[in-house]
């Protein structure tokens, strides 16, 4: 994820990996990300999300993609680019820190800044700079801090990196997906393609996809997998949200849209709703004395 409005720091990240790597080419194909293999590294698979963009899309709107991305990564790589005043000005835009905020209020797995384009000239001053701005703004103290200058140690730290064993806590509680490709094999279907995280997914279970509601699992199948796992509809949840009311047993439910409508009255013709009101408030209070005297 980028904290700058301009997005050369995630293609000059891409191509850092691609100069001490190769593009997977055997792995599945998404929209938004890229897999790369370092065979130089001990854990020398990596899948990148990219940050989902284009020029007409609302700030709001790719706050909301860069969310749903950290929900399924195991580690969020922020990067940002050092200019040659890093002294006197943020390296991170009102974008950038809204962006945190919000990832910190979500929930950040394990992270790391790595900042591109060091000048020379500052050298290490400048980095150091850098370090102090991004450690008082970042608002997460586990964070590491790495230089694109030394690609291969970048590259290292991440691959020797590992996922915290407590992490976010609301992922244990259930299963979730983000979708990356969608698509409708027939009427009352939907095909969805993504990554799975959080508890493991029973196939019996019921889902509730985002737009449309909730939903019973046909199948489930790993991508590039020998085979899939195939619902069965009798040990399947049922679609029923609420239990049928027992009326010989005094359960009620509740009213229908019908119970709920106003009872039709009469008004006299040339009467406002507001004398209507008056009206019926005097009916009753008569009713009320013509019981009391009897």
């Amino acid at each position: 994820l980028s904290l700058e409005t301009s997005a050369e720091s995630i293609e000059s990240f891409l191509e850092l990996c691609k100069s001490e790597g190769e593009i997977d080419m055997k792995s599945p194909s998404m929209s938004n990300s890229t897999t790369f293999i370092f065979s130089k590294f001990k854990n020398s698979r990596f899948t990148i999300l990219h940050p989902v963009r284009n020029p007409d899309m609302h700030p709001s709107e790719a706050l909301f993609f860069d969310l749903d991305n950290v929900k399924v990564a195991d580690m969020v790589v922020f990067t940002v680019s050092v200019p040659a005043n890093a002294s006197n000005r943020g390296l991170f835009d009102d974008e950038g820190l809204n962006t945190l905020t919000a990832i910190r209020a979500q929930g950040c797995p394990d992270c790391c800044f790595v900042y591109l384009h060091c000048p020379v000239q500052q050298g290490l001053r400048g980095r150091q700079e850098a370090l102090s701005y991004i450690k008082g703004h970042c608002g997460l103290p586990s964070a590491k801090t790495l230089c694109s200058d030394r690609g291969e140690q970048v590259l290292r730290t991440l691959s020797d990196a590992r996922p915290a064993a407590s992490g976010v806590s609301w992922r244990a509680g259930r299963s979730f997906m983000v979708a990356a490709q969608c698509e409708g094999p027939g009427e009352g279907s939907v095909r969805l393609q993504g990554h799975l995280r959080g508890r493991p997914l029973c196939v019996h279970s019921l889902v509730h996809v985002l737009g449309v509601g909730v939903a019973r699992i046909v199948s489930v199948q790993q991508v590039g997998g020998p085979g899939k796992l195939v619902a069965d509809p009798a040990r399947q949840d049922s679609l029923q949200m609420a239990a049928q009311p027992d009326s010989l047993q005094g359960e009620q439910t509740w009213p229908s849209e019908a119970e709920m409508a106003p009872e039709p009255r009469q008004v006299n013709r040339g009467m406002s709703d507001y004398q209507a009101d008056w009206f019926a408030d005097d009916i009753d209070e008569e009713e009320g004395e013509g019981e009391g005297e009897e």
